[in-house]
């Protein structure tokens, strides 16, 4: 075989297979998200994405394999190029069965690669490029698809926008702005000793600081849910693998009914993407982005931890030491291109630069201080030269407030921010040793739950408001509404509004929750099953899912160290009756 010809058998063979198979992953992926509503993370781009990072891998591969066959004739074999493609191609289908090993499911594609070889061998040359014209049409097919669901998403906001009825005219806009994983003990405005928050400092000056918010839930998806619907986690479909279904009206479909125009700019991909159920009720909604990076990532191959511990090893031993392993475990969950803080607002600034004649409602998730805390540079090393994890964390923070400040600055030389209802706050906090717990997800205690919330609205919250009562996230949603004003027809939400609790009264109970944990580390108490907690303005009650229960003082023992559940005055049946009122 001549140097030409094995360059195109190659590269046909290359196109084929990879435009090929990541039109089967694409309609596996459509299977799973739409008939079995389960999560892929993946961008909705993924119909085409895949397939075009698939490309781009199999291409790159071509490389070696030619200039192998270039030094060694004997290698410019039909069979060659179908086994190295055919079984990359079947690798990333078959790592997508769930409970196969992966090292089984690399046999597997080698099996699947051998039958390609031996069907590209006998006459190699007209087989490789009737792979190649398929993955051709195949490729063009997707395009199309592609274009078409744009188009149709584009259409359908269109039209969502233009059938909006009439809003009121004193209504205000609405910003609501959730720092994803952001601890109240991290916020130098509640007494953090870092400066963290200095220009969300000067912000809460002009509004109120409510100084003792919990979330409904220690992790993303069912604390959004309970701050979008008004409802605790049990009682909405949310859970680790289930997003919300269309049970319960959202505050975006409620202001829409208002005649708002709503949007929604995401950073975090996992829980609060088109798969999570958040998205329902927005006009316009942006999450992953469309980049080089995010098309190389929606590839099943770069997902592997292979394919990470190769491209951040330290020298050609560790990656050939790698390469031995061969540890094609996927981790799905955190490839993608991440999206910073600055990228947000400069979306959301952006689009609200073109929003006239009708308030706008306006959700901004920001995903700086999450795992692997990996904040931009100068920040990352704003409170160390060599930082460990809780100073990257306080870092991300850090970044957020300047991010938050400066578009703050542009909201109010446009004249929009004091016609707007601002809420900041967070969907749980993050644990760093406490309890020895780290992270979030696996507890009810206080470090997960008690997060930051400030709240600005000139026309009827006064400036250097401090609210120290118990207060729940649940009640996002009414006071939301509160503000709105009501609508016939339009829906109203549970809740109780925190103008309410503003004005001395109380407000809803402060509930949190969480279900059994999945793949939870024994030591985790969500390993144990569900757990519910209930906080009065000073204990914090916590049942957990074998019964045990505890009770911690927490204006004394803010760190929640002292279980008091044995103590005579614990009073737990009544604790009992009180969190089943709360969640009939």
């Amino acid at each position: 075989m001549t140097r030409r010809a094995w360059w195109g058998l190659l590269a046909g063979t290359a196109i084929g297979t990879a435009v090929l198979a990541g039109a089967l992953q694409g309609i596996i992926g459509a299977i799973r998200h739409v008939g079995l509503h389960d999560f892929i993370w993946l961008s909705r781009d993924y119909v085409w994405m895949t397939p075009l990072g698939n490309l781009v891998l199999f291409l790159a591969a071509v490389v070696p394999f030619g200039l192998l066959g270039m030094a060694w004739p004997r290698v410019r074999d039909g069979r060659v190029a179908g086994f190295v493609f055919g079984t990359l191609a079947a690798l990333t289908l078959v790592l997508l069965v769930p409970g196969l090993h992966h090292l089984a499911a690399l046999a597997v594609a080698a099996g699947m690669g051998t039958r390609l070889a031996a069907w590209l061998g006998t006459d190699a040359a007209a087989r490789a490029a009737r792979l190649r014209r398929a993955g051709v049409r195949a490729g063009v097919l997707l395009l199309l698809v592609g274009l078409g669901r744009e188009l149709w998403a584009r259409r359908s906001s269109a039209q969502q926008i233009a059938s909006l009825p009439a809003a009121t005219a004193d209504a205000p806009n609405v910003l609501v702005i959730i720092l994803d994983t952001v601890r109240a003990a991290s916020m130098s405005f509640l007494g953090y000793g870092r400066a963290t928050t200095p220009r969300l400092a000067a912000f809460g000056a002009e509004g109120a600081v409510f100084e003792q918010a919990w979330s409904t839930a220690p992790w993303t998806l069912p604390s959004h849910a309970g701050m979008m619907t008004g409802r605790y986690p049990s009682q909405t479909s949310t859970n680790w693998r289930s997003p919300l279904d269309g049970a319960a009206p959202t505050l975006a479909e409620a202001l829409g009914a208002r005649g708002y125009r709503t949007a929604g700019f995401a950073a975090n991909h996992f829980y609060t993407s088109y798969e999570s159920g958040l998205t329902r009720g927005f006009a316009e909604y942006a999450d992953y982005r469309r980049t080089a990076k995010q098309v190389l990532l929606s590839t099943t191959l770069t997902q592997t931890n292979l394919f990470w511990s190769l491209l951040h090893g330290n020298g050609i031993v560790p990656r050939l030491r790698d390469l031995m392993r061969m540890d094609l475990r996927l981790q799905t969950m955190w490839t993608s291109d991440r999206k910073l803080a600055g990228h947000v607002t400069t979306e959301f600034l952006e689009w609200q630069a073109g929003v006239s004649g009708r308030p706008f409602f306006a959700f901004l998730n920001f995903y700086d201080a999450h795992l692997p805390y990996d904040p931009p540079a100068p920040w990352r090393t704003q409170f160390a030269a060599e930082p460990t994890e809780l100073d990257r964390y306080d870092a991300g923070i850090a970044y957020m407030d300047e991010m938050l400040g400066a578009m703050f600055d542009s909201l109010r030389t446009r004249g929009v921010l004091d016609r707007t209802l601002v809420v900041i706050s967070s969907d749980h906090g993050e644990g760093f040793g406490e309890h020895g717990l780290h992270g979030h997800g696996n507890s009810l205690y206080r470090t997960e739950l008690h997060v930051p919330l400030v709240v600005r609205y000139p026309a009827r919250i006064p400036a250097g408001l401090r609210v120290t009562a118990a207060t729940t996230l649940r009640d996002l949603s009414a006071t939301v509404l509160d503000a709105a004003g009501a609508r016939a027809g339009a829906p109203s939400l549970p809740g109780t509004s925190w103008f309410q609790l503003i004005a001395g009264n109380a407000g809803s109970a402060v509930v949190s929750e969480v279900s059994a944990g999945v793949n939870a580390e024994p030591h985790h108490p969500v390993s144990r099953g569900a757990m519910h907690s209930l906080v009065s303005d000073s204990a914090h009650y916590i049942r957990n899912g074998d019964g045990v229960e505890e009770l911690y003082h927490w204006r004394t023992d803010p760190a929640e160290s002292v279980d008091q559940s044995r103590s005579p005055s614990a009073a737990l049946p009544t604790w009992r009756e009180w969190l089943a009122r709360a969640l009939r």
